[in-house]
């Protein structure tokens, strides 16, 4: 390959990665309805990743099982209308479980 063929090659790797890696973070939201976080069916209008906001917040009483690793860059949980319970399961994971919480928001253990 001659080193120009190479810089083209690079230049284009280069902005592919820019155009995928920094892109904004969506909003992904849970449609209702217990099921499994991988179940991209579940979710719209797209399946969250590490930079996504990941919404559990459509009203009704279900849960949501994570039975392997799974990533949002937020992860809002809970109705704000009537009175449900929305329930986020881990299930059989081994490993570091990280939830980060602002300064405004609280974690509560309902059992």
């Amino acid at each position: 390959m001659s080193a120009s063929r190479g810089v083209v090659l690079c230049i284009i790797t280069t902005i592919a990665w820019w155009c995928v890696g920094l892109g904004e973070a969506r909003t992904c939201s849970w449609v209702g309805g217990s099921g499994l976080w991988t179940d991209r069916a579940k979710w719209t209008p797209c399946y969250p990743d590490h930079v996504d906001d990941a919404y559990i917040t459509q009203t009704g009483n279900y849960t949501v099982n994570i039975t392997e690793p799974a990533a949002a860059g937020t992860l809002t949980i809970g109705s704000t209308s009537g009175v449900s319970v929305q329930t986020l399961n881990l299930m059989g994971l081994e490993g570091v479980l990280y939830l980060v919480l602002s300064s405004s928001q609280s974690l509560i253990n309902r059992q």
